[in-house]
Order: structure tokens, then sequence, then C-alpha cells
């Protein structure tokens, strides 16, 4: 199957966004992964002079956060992962 640079391209950055949010946390900051103000993406660009040569696919606005917030619960991992032998 062949995959396009497009979406090599996506399947990094989500590697990269991952990350950035985990080193984030680490340091004691507070971060956020956002895709839904795209729909604006035209005055994103502008506002943040991206050059055009480049994809914009998510922002991550990163600060102190005014509060701790709580853990969300998870299932168990034997509940969501399953082992293929």
């Amino acid at each position: 199957m062949r995959i396009g640079l497009r979406r090599w391209s996506l399947i990094g950055t989500s590697l990269a966004l991952q990350n950035l949010l985990l080193a984030a946390h680490a340091a004691g900051l507070g971060a956020s992964g956002m895709t839904g103000p795209l729909v604006a993406a035209d005055a994103i660009r502008e506002i943040l002079r991206v050059p055009a040569s480049w994809h914009v696919v998510a922002l991550v606005p990163i600060g102190f956060a005014d509060e701790e917030s709580a853990a969300t619960a998870r299932k168990p991992a034997d509940v969501v992962t399953q082992w293929i032998e």
C-alpha cells in the first residue's frame, strides 16, 4: 500500500505533538493540542506569519495552568488491549 507524503507528514507531526505535550507536562506546564481553530486557518496563517510552504495541522497553547485538573478515569489496559499471537 502506498501512503502519500501528506499522510506521512501528518503521522510524523502527530508523533512530535505527543512528545511536545509530554514535555510540557513534565516541565509543569499546561498544554493542549487543538485542531478546531483551523476553521480560521487563513487568519491564523496571517497572524502567525506562517510561510506558504508550511501546512498548519494543529495549534498548541502552552502555559502555566490556573488550576490542577483531576485525572480522568481510564479503563484497565487488559480491557482495551488485545494481544495477537
